[in-house]
């Protein structure tokens, strides 16, 4: 299928389902809540556990808040993980425990000295200290937590933003139902400020994982056709829309076989892959197969504009070596019904190609 074709067919997807949104938005609402939840429970269960004198409460507070963060960023990550992956899910544990310690030692700083700043604005002080407070907490949360987004998301800053509205619209909302006598405890007023910035931030995620879900059915199109593209060692590839595979190395060992290139993210935006070894093929000129035992990238999420090494290994087994008449290797890259991608390196030039290879790919 022409690029054209298939940036159309991925923005009528993009464009598509307002439902697949919508569910995605609720999934994050979902995950939040029930993450604070549980996080305030263990929160509970660990003031009652530990009795910590004055000089060391802030360390206490630290602990639950990071207990509590570690919970709510486990639920939402299960949201996050067609974007982030496994390995994007633990960075997003890690950051969320962080972010919420943040959060407590910084409410802990500065609430105390905002009331008293809006103590003469009755009857709106309390709101108005709230919500102060929301922008400095919402902007160290979304900075901590964007700085693992930042490779998935098309601009972060949204992200920071969307931090730092929701939570003061949150706590300004919680600060208003003190007032008005409708919430009367802590834990009701982390509830309502986590909900309220989860139903804003969840606008980002759920565009996010639209776009993500978009961009992967414009990628498997049933209407692309499969093609073979023959390419020498150091030729690059457009493997997929603004994807470029080039291989610029191959070694050869008594036992192994091992290709080197780099994945180039030619978009203006973050690129995720993940190159599985059913998807490599080694051969030689006499169509010997190697089995592929290895396939090594430095993550899987791409940022715009930048590229990420990747090796192919294969093993010679020692009853099965490169036949003598064999005169020239190939590295073949079969993308999921888009086509295949043929590297082809004379087994003459393989000390020259090792000799003068980009040593930034070692």
């Amino acid at each position: 299928m022409p690029l054209d074709e298939r940036d159309e067919y991925a923005e009528r997807h993009y464009r598509g389902p307002f439902l697949s949104a919508l569910l995605a938005w609720a999934l994050w609402l979902l995950a939040t809540g029930v993450g604070i939840a549980g996080g305030r429970a263990l929160g509970l269960a660990l003031d009652q556990a530990v009795y910590v004198s004055s000089p060391f409460y802030l360390g206490v507070l630290v602990l639950r808040g990071a207990l509590g963060g570690a919970v709510i960023g486990a639920a939402q990550g299960l949201v996050l993980l067609p974007l982030v992956h496994w390995r994007g899910y633990l960075s997003w544990v890690v950051a969320s425990a962080a972010s919420w310690a943040a959060r407590s030692i910084l409410l802990f700083l500065i609430s105390n000295y905002l009331v008293e700043i809006f103590s003469g604005f009755v009857p709106v002080g309390l709101a108005l200290a709230a919500g102060v407070g929301g922008l400095v907490v919402g902007g160290a949360m979304g900075l901590i937590k964007g700085y693992v987004l930042r490779d998935h998301l098309w601009h972060v800053a949204l992200w920071v933003v969307a931090s730092i509205m929701g939570a003061a619209i949150g706590r300004v909302i919680a600060a208003t139902g003190i007032t008005l006598g409708w919430v009367d405890n802590l834990v009701a007023v982390t509830v309502v400020e986590g909900v309220v910035w989860a139903a804003v931030t969840g606008a980002i995620v759920a565009s996010q994982l639209r776009r993500h879900r978009a961009a992967s059915k414009a990628l498997v199109s049933p209407k692309s056709p499969h093609v073979e593209v023959l390419l020498q060692v150091g030729q690059p590839a457009e493997v997929l829309p603004g994807l470029f595979l080039s291989i610029e190395r191959l070694e050869v060992s008594s036992g192994a076989i091992v290709w080197q290139g780099s994945l180039r993210n030619g978009k203006n935006q973050p690129l995720s892959i993940a190159i599985e070894p059913r998807q490599m093929k080694i051969s030689d000129s006499t169509s010997k197969p190697y089995a592929v035992s290895h396939v090594d990238m430095a993550g899987v999420a791409i940022p715009t504009g930048q590229q990420v090494p990747i090796m192919v290994q294969a093993t010679i087994l020692p009853y099965s070596p490169i036949p003598p008449a064999a005169t020239y290797l190939e590295l073949a890259y079969t993308s999921d019904r888009q086509g295949t991608y043929i590297f082809r390196q004379s087994l003459r030039e393989v000390g020259t190609a090792h000799a003068t290879s980009d040593p930034s790919h070692s």
